[in-house]
């Protein structure tokens, strides 16, 4: 429903005016102005003489008990004989029977954001099904989708080549004790992290902007639901890049900070695997005119490289020409030359004089 219509049908299932219209409008928007929904949280609202505003904090703390609590006798006879969740339970245990795919894809769209789910995340991955590993083409994918679009379990958005799943449905699919949550979340995190390239590449940013809203979902649910691991932290180290470049620096920082953390859980500190998310965060503080926590992070980053590939090895030089441009920012010329020689000379070794990778450390050096 329009916003309008949601809150009058609101007030009509209260069977009164309210005084309430700013929670009323709040209610309605929890509920995504679904009729179904909005008639449910009406009857227990009438029923129990709770106020607007104290039903909002019962369904947003017993989600999953306000879908499944049943109509009053009046509602019930006069609009819906099955809850919210019944109704939708009907069609999810249809789908699971006649479309296996499409139920694995309905579990785990639960967990994407649903405002628009591209088809093309599913398409050449690998989905466990009955506990076995599969690859799903292309075509399986549209089939499966249509699917679960003839029981309106989600809608096409036009000419995106993506659906819509209304949040509610999600939240009865995420909230049902049959969902393995963890299993279902890794497995759209894992689609997620397949088509969210890495940020820093300018040639990736118009596909980062496709998937940008299911990065930021993705790392929102990982935080939810308490999850840390390294497929986590690679979104997380994409998203400060993509922010990194877009000038949104706080938050950068925020996300690799969060990459980091996993990061030393997982593999201890200063693990060569947290390298990217040290460098990073100094990338950030270098734009941020914070020169001396930049040369410090910096300097971390390339003692972990020194340990694990021996002193001026090809993968400190962008390291060393890091910390280069922080004296060079400061206007410590000297000390920046002297930086600025050592990655050439790594560089004119490993590439032959005068070769591309050694430009931008020539340039600076001019």
């Amino acid at each position: 429903m329009e916003e309008d219509e949601a809150m009058e049908f609101l007030f009509k299932c209260l069977n009164a005016d309210s005084n309430e219209a700013e929670d009323a409008v709040g209610l309605v928007r929890d509920l995504g102005r679904l009729p179904l929904a909005i008639e449910q949280a009406g009857g227990f609202i009438q029923e129990t003489g709770v106020t607007i505003s104290e039903y909002r904090g019962l369904y947003n703390k017993n989600r999953s008990k306000a879908l499944r609590e049943g109509l009053s006798d009046t509602h019930r006879f006069e609009y819906y004989r099955e809850t919210v969740s019944t109704t939708w339970n009907v069609s999810f245990e249809t789908v699971h029977k006649k479309d296996r795919l499409a139920s694995v894809i309905l579990k785990i769209a639960a967990f994407l954001d649903g405002k628009q789910i591209q088809k093309d995340l599913f398409c050449g991955a690998t989905l466990i099904m009955a506990e076995n590993e599969e690859g799903v083409s292309e075509w399986e994918i549209n089939k499966a989708f249509g699917t679960l679009m003839s029981y309106s379990l989600v809608q096409p958005v036009r000419a995106q080549g993506s659906v819509e799943m209304h949040l509610l449905v999600q939240n009865v699919i995420r909230d049902d004790k049959k969902t393995d949550k963890v299993q279902c979340f890794m497995q759209s995190a894992e689609l997620v992290q397949r088509r969210f390239p890495w940020g820093g590449d300018m040639n990736n940013l118009k596909v980062c902007r496709r998937y940008l809203s299911q990065a930021q979902n993705c790392t929102a649910i990982a935080q939810e639901l308490q999850i840390q691991n390294s497929v986590i932290a690679n979104i997380l180290d994409f998203m400060a890049s993509y922010l990194r470049l877009a000038g949104q620096f706080e938050e950068s920082l925020t996300y690799e900070q969060r990459a980091l953390k996993i990061e030393e859980l997982e593999f201890g500190v200063d693990h060569i695997n947290s390298v990217n998310a040290i460098k990073g965060i100094g990338i950030v503080y270098v734009v941020q005119g914070k020169y001396a926590e930049a040369i410090s992070w910096f300097e971390r980053a390339l003692k972990i490289f020194e340990r694990e590939f021996g002193v001026d090895d090809v993968n400190s030089a962008s390291t060393i020409n890091n910390i280069a441009t922080v004296y060079d920012s400061q206007g410590k010329y000297a000390e920046a030359i002297s930086w600025y020689e050592r990655a050439l000379n790594i560089y004119e070794r490993e590439f032959g004089v005068d070769h591309i990778n050694s430009s931008y450390t020539i340039r600076n050096i001019g």
